[in-house]
C-alpha cells in the first residue's frame, strides 16, 4: 500500500505517509469509539454529579474525566485540526459534538436547581463549577459552558442588589456623584428606578457597608461579554476537498471504510 502511495501521492501534508497506527485508527474509531460513544459520556456526566455532591473535593474523579476526555480528543484529532486543540474554535467531532451537548444540558439544569440557594452560596458553588471544568475539557468545549456560568452569575447578582435596591425607601436629596454610577451596574439601577440620586446613595452604602465586591464583578463580566474573544485570532487551513482517493489514504477519515482501502488498491493495481 505504502509502495503504491509512494508512486502516486509521494508524502504531502494532505495525505501523509501511511503506516498500521493509522489503520488502527479508523478501525478504532469505526468498530470500537462509535459504539461505545454514548456509554463514555454518560459514565463521565455520572463522574461529575459524583464531584458535585461531593461539593468539589474528588481529585481523584477529577483526574480519570481528564484521561478520559483526553482520550476522545486523541482519537478526535487529525493531521490539520491537531495544532488547533486549546483554541475556542478547535473543529469537534461528532463525539465531542456529543459530549459538548450533553454537558451543557446537564449543567444548565444543575444550576437551575440551585436557585433556592443564597446569593453567596450560589456564587460560590458557580465558581468552583467552573473550575472543575476548566481542569477536565478543552477551550472549545468550555466555551459555551463557561457563557451559561457567566449568565447564570450575572443574574444571581443582578436579583441579589436588585432586591436590595428596591427596599431602599429613604434617601437624601443631595448626594455627591460615585465612581461606579456609569457603569454597566449602574445601567441596571436604572433601569429599576430613573432616580439619579437614589442610585448614588445606593452606591455609596454599598461602599460604606463593603458590599461592592460583587458590583465590581457584574461590571467585569459585563465588560468581558461585550469584547471580543482576546485569544489569538483563528486561522482555518485553506485546504481543498479531499479526492475520493485521498479520502481513503486519509487517516481518520470517518466516511471511508476498511473495505475501501482495498478497492483502491486494486484500482492501482489495474
Amino acid at each position: 500500500m505504502n509502495s503504491l502511495y509512494e508512486q502516486k501521492y509521494k508524502f504531502t501534508i494532505r495525505i501523509p505517509v501511511y503506516s498500521p497506527v493509522r489503520i488502527m485508527g479508523i478501525l478504532w474509531n469505526k468498530n470500537v469509539l462509535d459504539l461505545c460513544c454514548d456509554d463514555i459520556i454518560a459514565n463521565i456526566l455520572k463522574s461529575i454529579d459524583v464531584i458535585r455532591q461531593r461539593q468539589y473535593k474528588s481529585d481523584n474523579d477529577v483526574n480519570t474525566i481528564r484521561k478520559s476526555v483526553d482520550c476522545l480528543v486523541d482519537l478526535s484529532v487529525n493531521e490539520y485540526t491537531v495544532s488547533q486543540i486549546e483554541h475556542s474554535q478547535f473543529p469537534l467531532s461528532l463525539t465531542l459534538k456529543k459530549l459538548k451537548t450533553s454537558l451543557l444540558e446537564t449543567t444548565t439544569i444543575y444550576y437551575k436547581s440551585l436557585i433556592s440557594l443564597s446569593h453567596l452560596s450560589y456564587c460560590t458553588v458557580l465558581s468552583k463549577d467552573l473550575d472543575m471544568f476548566s481542569k477536565l475539557i478543552i477551550p472549545s468545549i468550555l466555551q459555551p459552558i463557561k457563557t451559561l456560568n457567566q449568565e447564570s452569575r450575572l443574574s444571581s447578582i443582578s436579583n441579589y442588589y436588585s432586591t436590595l435596591y428596591n427596599t431602599l425607601n429613604n434617601f437624601p436629596a443631595l448626594t455627591p456623584p460615585h465612581p461606579l454610577l456609569h457603569t454597566p451596574f449602574g445601567q441596571l439601577l436604572f433601569s429599576l428606578t430613573p432616580s439619579k440620586q437614589k442610585i448614588q446613595h445606593f452606591l455609596h452604602y454599598l461602599s460604606q457597608t463593603n458590599n461592592i465586591d460583587y458590583v465590581q464583578e457584574y461590571n467585569s463580566l459585563r465588560s468581558t461579554s461585550n469584547t471580543k474573544d482576546k485569544e489569538l485570532e483563528y486561522k482555518a487551513q485553506k485546504i481543498q476537498p479531499l479526492t475520493d482517493d485521498e479520502r481513503v489514504l486519509f487517516s481518520l477519515s470517518q466516511d471511508s471504510t476498511f473495505e475501501d482501502f482495498f478497492t483502491l488498491l486494486e484500482n492501482f493495481s489495474n
